[in-house]
């Protein structure tokens, strides 16, 4: 699902690190008053920002439409959380 939203072999290395601790990546397709939709290969899911990431995001640095991010996929029924916003191109 990720490649149809433009996944690419360079993402999944800059992913690498991300992966291996068990975060998904996902696709900002939806922002709504702090609140996020990602395309991941588990569908679309809700999410939000965790809190270090709120803290400590440069200015700028929230997620946007159309931002590679990596987050931890919540339970049935509970947002994901996002951690980081993979670098922009």
């Amino acid at each position: 699902m990720l490649k149809s939203y433009g996944w690419s072999d360079e993402l999944q290395r800059q992913f690498t690190a991300h992966a291996a601790e068990g975060l998904i990546p996902g696709r900002v397709v939806l922002q709504q008053r702090g609140l996020y939709g990602l395309a991941t290969d588990l569908g679309e899911i809700r999410a939000e920002i965790s809190g270090r990431l709120a803290r400590d995001a440069p200015a700028g640095g929230y997620p946007a439409a159309g931002d590679w991010v990596a987050a931890a996929a919540g339970s049935v029924g509970e947002r994901a959380v996002i951690h980081q916003v993979l670098p922009r191109r």
